[in-house]
């Protein structure tokens, strides 16, 4: 059994929901209940019991199954911990993903500053797209990540709030709603809109349902990735964020009014707490003085 059965366990357990599970693992819903089996198979006894819409309670093999999941992972990252500071003469190796389509937002002045203040620690910058970001922290390819609050959290990561952006709907310069200076919830639902795929995030989640709340019948559809509406959707609008304004400089970017707030922050693993959460205290510092 690997490191990432244990992973994936924990999450099933958090989430207590197989489809909500899968969605945040980027698997399918059968590949996962495949999993379990597996597992279950190789251990000799049931972990989880199935009910309704997917839902699952733990065995009493399950509990003691998770609680050891939990432990070993931690011990995990601990000794992970331990062996970066001998491999790096005591240096301490953090690994920060950003959008690489959110320059705005990246923190370069904090992590000139961080460096700076902690010459034992290098922070490296991995720029990715923001839909496989939280993937590439599940997978311990990075350390923290910067964006919108997940719905929800394994133990093993922490969510730290630094502000509120806003929703923002880009549409061809020749749009009827191209004029506009704010766009209401009755005119998205005029036209198609496009979300972005972005399950494990709250607010998109929240705003999708406001829409619907709204209208019952909008018409939306899903991105994987920031594209200009194609020429078959002239007429669609796309949402994303108001940190990604600068980027749409031959489209037209209109802000959104809604109810919804778009809760931006760093999400961290628990491997190195002290050191991350300084450099998120310092980010925190820097981006209220900008203000």
């Amino acid at each position: 059994m690997q490191l990432n059965n244990l992973k994936t366990f924990i999450t099933i357990v958090e989430y207590k929901n197989i489809s909500k599970a899968a969605n945040i693992l980027f698997v399918s819903q059968s590949a996962l209940s495949q999993q379990i089996k597996q597992m279950e198979k190789e251990l000799g006894f049931n972990l989880i019991v199935h009910s309704r819409k997917s839902e699952i309670t733990l065995t009493s093999y399950g509990q003691l199954f998770y609680d050891f999941a939990i432990k070993t992972i931690k011990d995990y990252d601990d000794f992970k911990h331990q062996c970066h500071l001998i491999q790096n003469d005591d240096y301490i190796h953090i690994r920060f993903g950003s959008d690489k389509r959110d320059n705005p937002n990246l923190p370069r002045e904090t992590i000139y500053q961080y460096t700076k203040n902690n010459p034992n620690i290098k922070l490296d910058v991995h720029s990715i797209t923001q839909e496989y970001l939280y993937q590439e922290l599940y997978k311990d390819k990075v350390d923290i990540i910067y964006c919108p609050q997940p719905e929800r959290l394994t133990p093993e990561y922490t969510f730290h709030k630094l502000k509120d952006d806003f929703f923002i709907g880009v549409v061809m310069p020749k749009h009827p709603l191209a004029n506009k200076e704010v766009l209401t919830l009755e005119d998205l639902t005029m036209y198609r809109i496009a979300l972005p795929k972005f399950r494990q995030y709250k607010a998109w989640n929240e705003f999708k349902q406001e829409v619907l709340e709204f209208n019952p019948s909008a018409d939306i559809i899903n991105y994987t990735s920031l594209v200009f509406p194609s020429y078959e959707n002239r007429e669609c609008i796309q949402i994303t964020q108001g940190s990604y304004l600068p980027n749409y400089t031959r489209m037209k970017a209109i802000p959104i009014q809604t109810k919804t707030k778009l809760t931006m922050g760093f999400i961290s693993n628990n491997k190195y707490p002290d050191e991350l959460d300084s450099f998120i205290k310092l980010n925190q510092k820097l981006d209220k003085e900008k203000r």
